[in-house]
């Protein structure tokens, strides 16, 4: 392992103020290639790429936060009264084989309420259409009117409900609380959902009759430090097949939630089934249950706060959504965790507590010329470390449920040469990942791992100059050069990159190049304005060449100048992350003037924790977007371990105690294809008509049209034979349809 402690070169930080928050690079004032020979035996690392601290420095409430556990959104009890019985016994099954719009009512209170905001999260993270509904209306002295459940006896207009609140309890400025529809307007909504069989999603409620369930005299107001566990129901298969994706011994923490506690109930001709519960003072409760009444008309109800930040909520959101749709809805799920791993051959300048003056920041600064003259030591991770990692992917490759979960490794070729470059003498590490290069995908980050909107600065001049389109040409081309030709790197994807300090994006110098050279897609700071993703799974068309796509990036707190979990130590983890967030740390909840992220400074394995946790809330999102991690993260600081295996072995960990679905890791330009068909698939005003089945019909049948051209997924119907790619996950049928060329295409479902 090479651990360089070299302090004859000229280093920089650059720290760039973002609104209230603050984000945090550390650069350095790399070189041109001709000036290479000045510094014989150097390794000229990477500096001022990397936008390190990307969990919502401000604390503004963002889905990424150095502390995953604080309270986002306030969860507040229910006025405790009952929505009025069910009705909709006179229209019961009526208009059950009619047509159906595969579109969701989501009917909200004022839309305030923290369950709107992840029904919503939720729905849009998946694709499901849905329509939006703010019920407070109807007690204005003009009430507006009801939506409109159907267009015509036997056309309905949604084909599944989702209340935000279980009674659309109401308060006013006076305390005074009461349902935003009166009783004829639950008369209608159920006579609705009787006639057509339409399923009922309660998200949060108080226990009532309505959903089967009665009060038991207990609830509370969970916190991180006392949350209550949520578990499926023993002995209900019904509870197994509705959360199918759920290990059956999962017990998931319900946090910074009001929790009622309840026992089932069911009037004659009715029947409720627990599905969820939770033991609190050594009595168990049911806090999920189905109820079906006795006209047919079914409701799962939950007694549980939710919001789109919260662990419980996205681990149970997709059973939910799943059962109100019947298991048939346009959009699609899946698990990715895609780590990619910056500067591989080049070194890192590293966090030294002992160097305050040079390795710990001291201010913001926005000069990216800034050179602090070479004080900090640094490391370069040798062949022993990278192939320490491999064999850990290659153990998790062996079971089943990481069997496709690979690191990406953006590479510097200047690191790659001992010739006008920066390859170290009796280096390692690149013959070794020549040798298992297959381990990994492998993605540019550049040749010489220059700044693009400044490169080459005078060092602490002040003055930056863009790269030029031959300049760039250079960037993009040797690298090729290495991956393919020097090194042999493969599988490696020449139609991606990520550009040092997330540089060039705005240059059109280099997108010129970019372009001319085949480069697709590059990557964005999804910690920064401007460059997070537009909706779910989307990515943003450059603004000078939307032929070059980006793709945001998360980052985490597991620092680029890291790489041990030692305190006091050059390279700390704990104490640059402590710096930063502990009790006296520089980044504030809210920004300058705020509280501190925490009261007390965090451990080795409370960071890994944290960091594993945000990790794990992007997977329970299902999203495609990689997150960022750096090369002196893969040095094994204690001859077995390194900064990602401890981080992705967490999360993983994490995921695996709560989900039995596999997880999937992606090459950039595969991130990058899946986020431009989702964001086509948003353009395309797909509207999706279900005739469900009939005694003599055998299968139902979903019309999907669209007004633009876009692959349309489709999850729970019957794959056809022409026009479509399908796969099975979760043991789900997954549909990829395309109608990029046809404006419609019908399929069978099986119900």
């Amino acid at each position: 392992m090479i651990r360089l402690f070299l302090l004859t070169r000229p280093w920089k930080y650059l720290y760039a103020s973002v609104g209230l928050a603050t984000a945090l690079f550390f650069c350095q004032a790399r070189p041109a290639s001709a000036r290479a020979p000045a510094n014989p035996g150097g390794y000229w690392d990477d500096r001022g790429h990397g936008h390190d601290r990307g969990h919502d420095p401000d604390g503004q409430g963002d889905d990424q936060d150095p502390d995953p556990h604080r309270e986002h959104m306030r969860s507040e009890p229910l006025p405790r009264f009952f929505a009025p019985r069910k009705e909709g016994w006179r229209h019961a099954r009526e208009h059950l084989s009619d047509p159906q719009t595969m579109k969701l009512l989501v009917i909200a209170v004022d839309g305030t309420e923290p369950t709107y905001a992840a029904i919503t999260a939720f729905l849009d993270q998946i694709g499901i259409p849905y329509d939006s509904y703010k019920s407070v209306c109807r007690l204005s002295s003009t009430p507006c009117p009801l939506p409109t459940f159907n267009t015509s006896p036997t056309n309905a207009n949604y084909y599944g409900i989702v209340l935000t609140i279980g009674n659309l309890a109401y308060c006013n400025s006076s305390g005074t609380c009461q349902s935003t529809f009166s009783t004829a307007d639950w008369a209608a909504m159920d006579s609705f959902t009787a006639a057509f069989g339409v399923r009922t999603l309660a998200y949060y409620t108080f226990p009532q009759p309505r959903y089967g369930l009665t009060f038991a005299g207990a609830a509370v107001s969970t916190t991180t430090t006392s949350p209550v566990n949520v578990t499926l129901t023993s002995g209900q298969a019904l509870a197994k097949t509705t959360f199918s994706y759920l290990q059956p011994t999962a017990s998931i923490p319900v946090e910074n939630a009001y929790m009622y506690f309840a026992t089932t109930e069911a009037a004659t001709g009715e029947t409720t089934v627990p599905v969820l519960s939770a033991t609190y003072n050594g009595t168990t409760y049911t806090v999920g249950a189905i109820h079906t009444a006795a006209t047919g008309q079914q409701y799962l109800a939950l007694t549980m706060d939710n919001n789109p930040f919260l662990l419980h909520s996205l681990a149970l959101n997709y059973g939910l959504f799943n059962w109100v749709t019947k298991g048939m809805f346009v959009g699609g799920r899946k698990i990715y965790l895609s780590p990619e791993v910056d500067d591989l051959f080049i070194d890192d300048d590293l966090f030294d507590a002992a160097i305050p003056q040079s390795c710990v920041p001291s201010g913001f600064q926005l000069d990216p010329t800034f050179d602090n003259a070479g004080q900090c030591p640094v490391v370069r991770i040798s062949g022993s470390d990278l192939q320490t990692t491999a064999n850990w992917e290659t153990n998790l490759n062996n079971a089943a449920q990481t069997a496709n979960f690979q690191l990406t490794l953006a590479f510097n070729g200047i690191g790659t040469v001992s010739t006008g470059g920066y390859e170290p003498p009796n280096d390692t590490l690149v013959d070794t990942a020549s040798n298992i290069s297959s381990s990994f995908f492998w993605v540019s980050h550049t040749y010489n791992h220059e700044n693009l909107d400044c490169y080459d600065p005078v060092p602490n001049s002040g003055v930056c100059n863009e790269a030029t389109q031959a300049q760039a040409t250079t960037e993009i081309t040797q690298n090729v050069n290495t991956a393919n030709n020097d090194v042999g790197l493969n599988p490696f994807d020449a139609a991606s990159m990520v550009t040092p300090n997330i540089s060039g994006l705005g240059n059109p110098n280099f997108i010129a190049a970019a372009v001319a050279n085949g480069l697709k897609y590059v990557v964005t700071d999804a910690s920064q304005p401007g460059q997070k993703p537009p909706s779910a799974n989307t990515g943003i068309p450059n603004a000078i060449n939307p032929a070059v796509y980006e793709i945001p990036r998360y980052a985490t707190n597991i620092f680029y100048n890291t790489d041990t979990s030692a305190t006091g130590a050059a390279g700390s983890e704990p104490d640059e992350y402590n710096y930063f967030y502990g009790p006296n740390g520089i980044s504030r909840v809210g920004g300058p003037g705020g509280p501190p992220f925490f009261s007390t400074n965090q451990t080795y394995s409370q960071i890994v924790a944290n960091e594993s946790m945000n990790l794990l809330l992007n997977m329970l999102r299902y999203y495609a977007f990689p997150s960022m991690f750096h090369q002196s993260n893969l040095f094994i600081y204690n001859g077995t371990t390194n900064l990602v295996i401890d981080t992705i072995q967490s999360t993983i960990s994490q995921f695996e105690a709560i989900s039995n679905l596999p997880i999937t890791s992606l090459t950039e330009a595969n991130i990058g294809a899946l986020l431009q068909t989702r964001a086509a698939a948003n353009a395309s005003g797909v509207v999706a008509q279900w005739t469900p089945k009939t005694s003599t019909t055998g299968t139902g049948s979903i019309t999907i049209t669209v007004q633009n051209p876009a692959t349309i997924t489709m999850t729970g119907v019957n794959c056809p034979k022409t026009g479509a790619t399908c796969e099975t996950y979760g043991g789900q049928k997954i549909s990829h349809l395309n109608l990029t060329t046809t404006p419609s295409v019908t399929v069978t479902s099986p119900q």
